[in-house]
Parts: structure tokens; sequence; C-alpha cells
């Protein structure tokens, strides 16, 4: 890790006061400055405020705060130097927070016992210590507390799918960390699907946070909605999620309610794992109403058929829809 004294100093005061617009900007810069800056960027955050080790205290003893840190530091193999260097930075940050009440990002001496779940062919699921419940996908590992400790709950998507449906708790929001982003709660139930170039969060209740971990930025999102992340621009595009079906994968049901054609196709192709190519002259036909409850592909392309003055047929791998003229 290799970060000046003057740029340390930028960073931990960004840290205690994210919403600095002008840190945020110097501090961007100098991320996107070579490689090398923004992985010791991504290692001293993920040491501070995103171990699972850390919970946000209003009054700290400096010198506990440290010690505790340079332990982290350790696990997390700096060289002496660079480590004794950071610790006596991180001391005079925290004296310098507490004095002012902007408050101290400390780490406790609670150990958290994680446990791994990584799923192949079939959907699994876990319950929480404090009732919350998480359905991982087909293809998908999480990481999560064998036991929550001192109300600090958090929980890692390390790679593809998974439901969550959190127990309500409004002094102990419930964190869901991804290597480009998080997302906060304090009692809901949502879809994350992370995706290669994007992750997909949708909201089924309640009200939820999303932050990308290279912006200070959240995006609040409610029931009924959600939103796109392309994990290469950082770009945020949000949607609403009827007729979608994000949740299909748990539940085995399609629901449409006034959805077009083109609507349909998309839920079908996400759901299916399939490509459907809708020819050009077929029109915007009335919308669909329905419901499919644990239906095949040729059952509900067999609906569509008699619902609408179509024609269906397969070329390769491909779903072919035609208008009847």
């Amino acid at each position: 890790m290799d970060i000046n004294n003057n740029m340390l100093d930028k960073i931990v005061q960004w840290f205690n006061a994210p919403t600095n617009k002008e840190l945020e900007q110097a501090i961007a810069n100098w991320r996107n400055e070579s490689k090398q800056n923004e992985e010791a960027f991504q290692q001293l955050l993920t040491v501070w405020q995103f171990s699972e080790k850390t919970k946000v205290l209003d009054q700290v003893p400096v010198q506990q705060s440290t010690d505790t840190f340079s332990l982290l530091l350790e696990e997390n193999s700096l060289s002496r130097q660079k480590r004794t260097r950071i610790i006596s930075w991180i001391r005079s940050a925290a004296a310098a927070a507490i004095i002012s009440g902007v408050g101290y990002w400390a780490y406790t001496s609670q150990e958290v016992n994680y446990l791994e779940k990584n799923t192949l062919a079939a959907i699994d699921s876990v319950r929480l210590s404090d009732g919350s419940m998480i359905y991982v996908a087909a293809n998908s590992s999480i990481k999560y507390p064998e036991k929550l400790k001192g109300g600090f709950r958090k929980v890692y998507l390390n790679k593809g799918e998974a439901f969550f449906k959190v127990a309500k708790d409004s002094s102990h929001p419930f964190i869901v960390q991804m290597h480009e982003a998080s997302v906060k709660v304090l009692g809901t139930s949502f879809n994350i699907n992370t995706e290669a170039s994007s992750i997909v969060l949708s909201v089924k209740t309640g009200k939820v946070g999303f932050t990308p971990s290279k912006s200070s930025t959240q995006t609040i999102l409610i029931k009924g909605s959600g939103l796109v992340f392309n994990k290469a621009t950082g770009t945020i595009s949000p949607f609403q999620t009827q007729n979608r079906n994000e949740e299909a994968w748990l539940t085995q049901q399609l629901v449409f309610e006034d959805a077009p054609l083109a609507d349909v196709c998309k839920s079908l192709e996400s759901h299916y794992n399939v490509k459907i190519i809708i020819k050009a002259n077929v029109s915007d036909y009335k919308k669909l109403n329905v419901r499919f409850d644990n239906s095949s592909l040729t059952e509900v392309l067999e609906i569509l058929e008699a619902t609408y003055p179509i024609t269906i047929s397969k070329e390769g791998d491909s779903v072919i829809i035609k208008g009847i003229h």
C-alpha cells in the first residue's frame, strides 16, 4: 500500500465526512491515476469500513482503536513500515474525529465466525440468528455470520443471485456487501442478481439503500422499484418491477399484469434462459394478464400462441415469434 501522507489525510477526512464533494473528487482523481492507487484505496477501505469486526462508536479510546486496527492490518499482510505509518495516521485522525464529534470507525473485540454457502444446480436457503432468511439461487455464493453479535448484521453476496427477507430491527441496519457495491436496509425483502457486467436490485417490500463502492451517493429504492448498476461505467438505471418477475427463480411463478408481449418475452428469456426473437410484423397486441405456476417453457408458449394471432417456432437455440396476417 503506497499512499503519501497528504492523500492519507484526505482519505480519512472523507471516511469521516463522505458527503464532502471536494474530498470525494480529489480522491477519485488520485484513484484514477493508476491501478496501484485504486488497489491501495480498496485495501484501506476494506480494513477501515467494511471489516466484519467494525461498528460505529460515538466515543472511543484512541489507543485502543489504533491497537485493534493494527491487528487488522497484520491480517492484511502489510509491511511493517507501511503499517507503522498508517497506524500513526489513524491515531491522529481518530483523535481529530472524536474531538470534532464526527464519530469514528472502531473495531470490536468480538469475533464473528463466518460460514459460506455455495450452490450448484439447486436452490438453497439460510436462516440467520435474527430470523432473517436468505434464499440462494443456483450457481451462487454467500458468506454469512454463524451468529450475529453486537447487533452487527452483515452478509456477503460473492456471486450469483439471492433473495433476502430481512427481520426488522430499526437499531441495527442489515448490510449486503458485494465487490462493487453494498445494500443497506432495516427490515424488508429484496432480490439481488450479481451478473458479470451488472448488479440488478429489485425491492419487494420496504425500503432499500444502494451504494456503489466507489461513491458515497446512496440511491433509495421503495417497494415495486429496482435498478441496474453497470459495473464498468458506474451508471444506475432505475426501473419498475411490475412484469419483470425477478423472483421467479425462487417462486417458480410468472405473473403478468397488463403486460405487452415484448415485456412478456423479456421475462421469459431471463427465466428460461432462452433467446426470443419477435419479428417486425408482430403488432402491439392486447396486453396479457396471466399467472404461470411452475410451468415449462413449452406450456407458456402454447398459451401465448392461443392468446395472440402469432406463430411460434424454434430455430436452433432461439424461439421465433411471427404475426399471422
